[in-house]
């Protein structure tokens, strides 16, 4: 049987009390006090610290920049070991550009305990930058840091200096890094020594640099730095010796170079080489047949072959020299045609890749417009090399100014849902759990109010109970309304958990189709690269390949179009996520509270006239149903003053998260107006860098190919001269033999007369 009012009254009565009990920890949650401005940059000083502890120098120094950068943060006391760590971060992952400044920050701040490694942290970059002037400056402040007793590291680095000097004369240059080097003590002895080694070979004095070069190599090293350096002076023993006619010495230096070492096929073709002066060819012809296999890629590799021909041809193996030969024509005579092709169909080359280099969205790629062969040997160039860096680095910033600004747009709309409250997820948690117990409030309160409908029913008669009736009915209807709203804290956040699971398998199709549209782009990339390698070949249908160029250019619309949808829908799913379980979810379900509420009102009205009719025990049921009214309007009270308290606490960080938005805002548009700066100056100088780069490798391989055909002519015209020479043995042996004959037969003609 169900229930009585009293059963029902009293259950109603225990759960209200238990939301009473809930309600202190509900309230506590926004109580926290706020974490102002340098409260932040202290904690994410602490945490780039822990970072720079960990020797993860990328994030290490985001953190230490975003507290050191913090205004509120100057007054600090840890402001000179935060301004310290951030510069000695960036010098180790190499970005000496954006330390130096750092470092002279910190020198600024006169602080004393750190100002050593600082002083010898801003030499290094000012000497790896080759800035005489910053190295002049930071010379003078070593000796007074030091006190006239400077570290091994900064004598090193002062030699190196002296040694970088372009504006004295020679002499007097070398003389200065001789005796600067001198001084060096451990642990940089090893790189003095190699160093005061090139010098004496700047001076032309070989026989002078052995002993330092000697006493480098010797040495045992002690960490990587110093097993490379370690390498550089076994192989400078080599050439030296090479040069000076030790074949043997210089042999056995260049064997000591480590096999799994960098330089291990340089030191092979020298070594074959040596082997060659000291003319033991199948020595040499076994040591340069490694150099292919270990640097493929390396410009040695083809002139191991050609060496591998030549000494083929000196042993009189004229099939394989000639294999030799033609191995290194056919690799690097089409490669040659194409550069050629690309060099003469476009009018102005440099105007081409200023082209290629200022297109946004999409990084410049020697290997998109180059064979891969001409792209391999473009990026040895040094320039080259630091120009492609360039202009990767400059789309990396452009990717990371684009993905801020999606950041900061993202962060302001929050900022605008429900006055800054879906902005702050703890504040949000703190809100819906309030919320939720004003759920469990209503839907109590409509418990009691049924178990008062249910006594009313039995005493009142006709009208009255008609209309208690419609009323219990519309009641029960908003009911099944109410039913699902979370009533706890923890309903509520299961609730926001599923609903962002749904998300995640939107999201986790979205990137699916992202990768097929990026599939589409490549498809598209590789035709034109396709197209661009085999111009020479499709030259003669020039409408054909306009045709073909058009369709690419209408696919590759439908594809930037289908990626601006793609990023949409991204930027849908994620505001969705940030808003799940929100404020909007959250007016939505008030209002039906509301609704309820007004219906269970109008129930309690017409079924409080049966009050002054029923029974004694009745009667002290609506007495019982009243006092849990009381307790749940006094817990909705509570609940809604709670939520309000939330949203003020989110309504004034929100104002606090706005002005620090328009100042990021701010310094994107300034980064944005730097990169296109930036990116002019560079485009022109990247261009006229990758068409010099472009022309000196088609020369190399020019002379490449005209070698190896030299070699082929060369197997050639030997083999004519052996055949030459066998033919006129063969004659001279016929003609002896002829003229053998000849007094033979004289000789029996005379017995026979």
């Amino acid at each position: 049987a169900p229930p009585g009012a009293a059963e029902r009254l009293a259950e109603a009565d225990r759960l209200a009390r238990e939301a009473e009990r809930r309600l202190p920890a509900i309230e506590g949650l926004g109580g926290a006090p706020e974490e102002t401005a340098a409260l932040r940059a202290g904690r994410t000083y602490e945490e780039g610290k822990a970072r720079y502890d960990r020797e993860d120098w990328l994030h290490a120094a985001v953190l230490l920049a975003e507290a050191v950068d913090e205004p509120a943060f100057q007054g600090a006391r840890e402001l000179p070991e935060a301004t310290f760590l951030l510069a000695d971060a960036l010098r180790r992952q190499g970005e000496c550009g954006a330390a130096r400044p750092r470092y002279a920050a910190y020198l600024g701040l006169g602080a004393r305990e750190r100002r050593a490694a600082a002083v010898s942290g801003a030499l290094e970059c000012a000497v790896k930058e080759h800035r005489s002037a910053d190295v002049d400056a930071l010379l003078a402040e070593a000796g007074r840091t030091f006190a006239g007793e400077p570290p091994a590291e900064v004598l090193y680095l002062s030699a190196k200096a002296a040694f970088q000097r372009a504006d004295l004369p020679q002499p007097e240059r070398l003389e200065r890094a001789a005796a600067a080097f001198g001084k060096v003590g451990a642990p940089f002895e090893q790189q003095a020594w190699y160093f005061l080694g090139v010098i004496e070979i700047e001076r032309k004095d070989l026989h002078g640099s052995l002993r330092w070069f000697d006493a480098c190599a010797r040495a045992e090293p002690r960490d990587a730095r110093q097993a490379d350096v370690r390498e550089l002076c076994i192989l400078a023993l080599g050439r030296v010796h090479a040069e000076m006619g030790n074949a043997d010495a210089a042999r056995d230096w260049y064997s000591a170079v480590p096999s799994g070492s960098a330089r291990y096929a340089e030191a092979s073709y020298e070594l074959a080489w040596g082997f060659v002066k000291g003319k033991q060819y199948e020595r040499a012809l076994r040591t340069t047949s490694f150099v292919p296999e270990l640097a493929p890629d390396s410009p040695l590799a083809p002139e191991a072959r050609l060496l591998q021909g030549h000494l083929l041809l000196r042993l009189g193996r004229y099939t394989e020299a000639t294999d030799a030969y033609n191995a290194v024509i056919n690799a690097y005579a089409p490669v040659r045609d194409e550069l050629d092709a690309i060099l003469a169909m476009r009018e102005d080359p440099v105007r081409y890749f200023n082209e290629l280099v200022g297109r946004r969205g999409k990084a410049f790629d020697l290997e998109a417009v180059l064979p891969p062969v001409a792209a391999r040997w473009a990026s040895t160039n040094r320039e080259v090399a630091l120009a492609l860096q360039l202009v990767r680095a400059l789309d990396e910033a452009r990717k990371d100014v684009q993905e801020s600004g999606d950041a900061a747009s993202r962060v302001e709309v929050l900022l605008a849902r429900g006055a800054g409250l879906d902005a702050f997820p703890g504040l949000q948690r703190a809100y819906a759990a309030a919320d939720a117990v004003e759920n469990d409030a209503a839907l109590l309160e409509g418990e009691a109010v049924a178990a008062l409908s249910g006594i009313a029913e039995r005493t009142l008669q006709g009208e009255a109970r008609e209309r208690l009736l419609q009323a219990r009915a519309a009641r029960a209807a908003l009911e099944a309304r109410m039913a699902p709203l979370p009533r706890t804290g923890e309903a509520a956040e299961a609730r926001q958990l599923r609903m962002r699971g749904r998300l995640g398998k939107v999201d986790a199709e979205t990137f699916r189709t992202g990768f097929r549209v990026d599939g589409l782009a490549a498809a598209v990339d590789g035709t034109e690269t396709w197209v661009e390698r085999h111009r020479a070949e499709i030259d003669s249908d020039p409408e054909g390949r306009q045709e073909l160029a058009e369709e690419l250019r209408r696919h590759r619309e439908v594809i930037a179009a289908y990626g601006v949808e793609l990023r949409a829908l991204r930027q849908e799913v994620v505001r969705v996520r940030d808003t799940a379980g929100g404020t909007d979810a959250l007016a939505d379900e008030s209002r039906i509270r509301a609704d309820y509420l007004a219906a269970v009102e109008a129930e309690r009205a017409v079924a409080d006239r049966a009050r002054g009719s029923a029974a004694p025990a009745d009667a002290a049921a609506f007495a019982r149903a009243d006092g849990v009214r009381e307790l749940l309007a006094a817990v909705r009270s509570r609940a809604r003053t709670a939520k309000l308290g939330f949203a003020e606490a989110a309504g004034r960080r929100a104002g606090e998260l706005r002005a620090r938005v328009a100042s990021e805002r701010d310094a994107i548009a300034a980064q944005e107006v730097a990169l296109d700066g930036i990116q002019a100056t560079a485009k022109e100088i990247v261009g006229e860098i990758a068409v010099r780069a472009l022309s000196e490798v088609r020369t190399q391989f020019y002379a490449l190919v005209l070698k190896a055909d030299v070699g082929v002519v060369d197997v050639a015209w030997s083999r004519k001269r052996v055949r030459l020479d066998r033919i006129q043995q063969l004659s001279m042996q016929k003609a002896s033999e002829v003229d053998q004959l000849e007094r033979e037969y004289r000789a029996l003609t005379r017995e026979q007369e």
